[in-house]
């Protein structure tokens, strides 16, 4: 499908999760928003990426790899008050993913 009409289906819903980000960022609460990328079905891998930066290659993530990360994040103070990306393992040939 092509970027141009991407944009404009995905216009409003981008423009509601700025608004919440921008309500939670406001709040006096220990927040972290994690931004996920395409949710896959399958057995956990371990090669979740998170980063502040937005991520190269944004790749799927298994669901599984999704609530050990999510976990992970909740139990490390020093993501409160962060934003973080996430994404799957890279694929590229003969490199495995980091452990984190």
């Amino acid at each position: 499908m092509p970027i141009a009409i991407l944009r404009l289906l995905l216009a409003q819903p981008y423009a509601d999760q700025r608004r919440m980000e921008e309500i939670v960022r406001a709040s006096d609460l220990d927040w972290t928003i994690v931004r996920l990328n395409r949710l896959l079905d399958g057995p956990a891998t371990g090669g979740t990426r998170v980063s502040p930066a937005l991520l190269p290659k944004p790749t799927g993530t298994t669901r599984a790899d999704v609530a050990t990360t999510l976990l992970d994040i909740l139990l490390d103070e020093t993501t409160y008050r962060a934003e973080l990306n996430t994404a799957g393992p890279l694929k590229s040939r003969g490199v495995r993913p980091q452990p984190r």
